[in-house]
């Protein structure tokens, strides 16, 4: 006979998350649909005179590049990539916490990933993990299977140190990997890759490295056009190869992908027409067709992203990139990005229209147990997203305790299975 699964705790977690996400369907206007039935216009008549603000001289250094932010989900914790101290030809990575005042600290490098490498080693492209605890990132490392890679590395607690960094594995191969992005439930893998000896927008050929140092070359400043990958996270926690995302993204000159928390949001920066609807916005550079600022949504029931709007509410007439979200701070959605400021690189803030803004995530634990000994029992969990059934996937709890987590967003309908050999079926919604 087989024995029972006892998941009180997992059971009540999801419960009321599915009431919180009735009473999201039930209260949300029309702001999703928005986006998709309206376009931008509708959206930015309710939304006036934006502003964007640059972070302190603290993280903004003079004459030096601050790239890439990646900001904690409760907005106190920003990891950036910089070239102070290197010059030109590197890059490493540094971080700054915000104070008690609400000001940023003086970053400090990262040492364990930074000291990996020698001078002119390029690391590039930080993304932090909703849980803090995981810092994903781009490198012309030893072990590189061709000129850039992408590195994960780990820590124990929030407030400890990384550990030494770690190739990702299969998804690398001998093209340009960079910039990785990973969702909030940890299980996709956005990034950006080029084919080395690929031709960028002016015909002309690409070289190794990263596209900040490149543009130091030229005063005419080649454009480097990219694809958005994506890579998915198995149980046994390896990446697949990456397949390219479906989307208007990977048809127009594009880098810089961002997928938001929610998994269904992505910004991007890209050459393609439509932005800077604001023509009364000064800039910095107005003789120049740049890159600015779109969203796209991923269409439910699919793995294609929609058409894209551009977010005019950060786009100048300078060139904008790499946004990041913290889905935690505060009641207003705050969005970090930076711009090419035509000395250097520097990091911005802005507030997120909701229009624009990624749908809410929550975190939701529990564990597996005997329902008759009350021990541990270590199985395969099925997570399946209704709403969305592409962003489904398949997760070991721990061995030890049992326990494990997920992330859930509003909205969205769930249905969780456990099957294991001597156990009945379990599953609920």
């Amino acid at each position: 006979m087989k024995k029972g699964i006892r998941n009180w705790s997992l059971l009540l977690l999801f419960l009321l998350a599915g009431t919180f996400a009735k009473a999201q369907d039930a209260n949300t206007t029309a702001e999703s649909d928005d986006k998709a039935k309206d376009g931008a216009t509708s959206i930015y008549e309710q939304w006036h005179d934006p502003q964007r603000f640059r972070l302190p001289p603290a993280v903004n250094q003079l004459l030096t590049d601050e790239v890439s932010p990646a900001i904690s989900r409760d907005g106190k914790t920003l990891i950036f990539q910089s070239n102070r101290g290197k010059g030109w030809k590197g890059y490493g990575l540094y971080m700054t916490t915000r104070d008690d005042n609400g000001k940023w600290t003086t970053p400090t490098p990262l040492e364990s990933i930074n000291s990996k490498g020698s001078d002119s080693t390029v690391i590039t492209g930080p993304f932090l993990s909703y849980d803090g605890l995981s810092l994903f990132f781009s490198s012309n490392m030893e072990d590189t299977k061709g000129g850039m890679d992408l590195y994960v590395a780990t820590r124990q607690s929030k407030d400890g140190e990384f550990g030494d960094p770690t190739n990702l594995g299969d998804v690398n191969t001998a093209d340009y990997q960079g910039f990785p992005t990973v969702s909030a439930d940890g299980n996709r893998l956005y990034y950006m890759q080029r084919a080395e000896g690929a031709e960028n927008e002016e015909g002309g050929d690409s070289e190794a490295g990263t596209e900040e140092a490149e543009s130091k070359k030229s005063k005419k400043q080649k454009v480097w056009c990219y694809t958005a990958m994506v890579s998915k996270r198995s149980a046994e926690n390896t990446w697949s190869a990456g397949e390219e995302v479906e989307g208007a993204m990977n048809e127009d000159c594009s880098k810089a992908f961002r997928i938001m928390p929610d998994g269904e949001t992505m910004f991007y920066t890209s050459m393609r027409e439509g932005a800077k609807m604001q023509g009364h916005t000064k800039g910095i550079r107005a003789d120049a067709k740049d890159f600015d600022l779109f969203m796209s949504q991923m269409a439910e029931g699919s793995e294609s992203w929609g058409d894209p709007l551009a977010a005019d509410f950060a786009n100048h007439l300078s060139a904008e990139g790499y946004v990041s979200i913290a889905p935690d701070d505060g009641a207003h959605t705050v969005m970090y990005f930076d711009a090419d400021m035509n000395a250097s690189r520097e990091i911005f803030w802005t507030l997120v229209p909701p229009g624009f803004a990624p749908r809410k995530v929550m975190m939701a634990r529990g564990n597996v147990e005997d329902s008759i000994t009350t021990e541990p029992v270590y199985t395969i969990m099925k997570f399946e997203n209704l709403t969305r059934p592409s962003l489904g996937y398949d997760r070991y709890n721990d061995e030890e305790t049992g326990k494990f987590s997920t992330v859930i967003t509003e909205g969205n309908k769930y249905q969780v299975s456990i099957n294991h050999e001597d156990y009945l079926p379990y599953t609920f919604m």
